[in-house]
């Protein structure tokens, strides 16, 4: 009932009233708040929106979330901050989690905020003694960018000890090293762990390599490849 022209009082309740009809009104006293009766739950009038969001927006409102986007191509257009979950390898389900920074000055302008490396493994391999780099595996053409990789190394030498080397290179460029490892006879070894920063252009790939020198018929290795992005774009 209006109590002064023009006006509306509505009813002033501790609790909400019961039973109510959809667009019914009321005022909450416990915390100052005006309630509309939706015709599924009670709404704060002039609080913002409430419910499940949509759109750009993940969770509920008063208080959602971006959403955000993912993909196997980098956006288009994309605007300062912008968050997006790159997805390098698919097949195996690694995702790079990037964030837009429009003030780098290159045009890698999308830095890696997380996510796994980009593994690459292969099924063993018998060596060869012939002093000489041997391709082992490469990465998918990648995005242009600045990349972080590493290579580990397990092998068995199946008879006179011998030394092995292991590397990493991006296409074109020389293969970066780690020191040697001594093989013992029948023993397996794990080395490696060699550190690289590479400087891609889009397409190109990152390989792994092995040099084996003095290692006696039998030995076979297995060159595992990490790889993930400092910035790409």
């Amino acid at each position: 009932m209006p109590d002064v022209v023009g006006r509306l009082r509505p009813p002033r309740l501790a609790v909400a009233p019961a039973s109510p009809a959809v667009g019914e009104l009321y005022y909450n006293t416990g915390n100052n708040t005006l309630y509309y009766w939706n015709g599924t739950a009670w709404a704060g009038a002039g609080v913002g929106a409430s419910g499940p969001a949509g759109g750009d927006l993940t969770g509920n409102y008063p208080n959602p979330t971006v959403a955000i986007a993912r993909g196997t191509t980098l956006p288009a257009t994309p605007v300062d901050k912008q968050e997006f979950y790159y997805d390098i390898d698919p097949t195996n389900g690694i995702t790079w989690h990037l964030r837009y920074n429009a003030g780098i000055t290159d045009s890698s302008k999308w830095q890696f905020v997380g996510g796994p490396s980009l593994i690459l493994t292969p099924g063993a391999f018998t060596t060869l003694n012939d002093s000489a780099w041997h391709q082992i595996i490469a990465t998918p053409a990648l995005p242009a960018g600045q990349y972080v990789t590493w290579a580990i190394m397990t092998g068995n030498c199946g008879g006179a000890p011998g030394t092995w080397y292991v590397g990493v290179a991006i296409t074109g460029s020389g293969i970066v090293t780690s020191g040697a490892a001594s093989l013992v006879a029948g023993a397996w070894v794990t080395f490696g762990g060699i550190a690289a920063s590479a400087t891609a252009t889009a397409g190109q790939t990152i390989s792994s390599y092995y040099f084996s020198s003095a290692v006696s018929s039998g030995a076979n290795a297995q060159v595992s490849l990490y790889v993930i992005p400092r910035r790409i774009g």
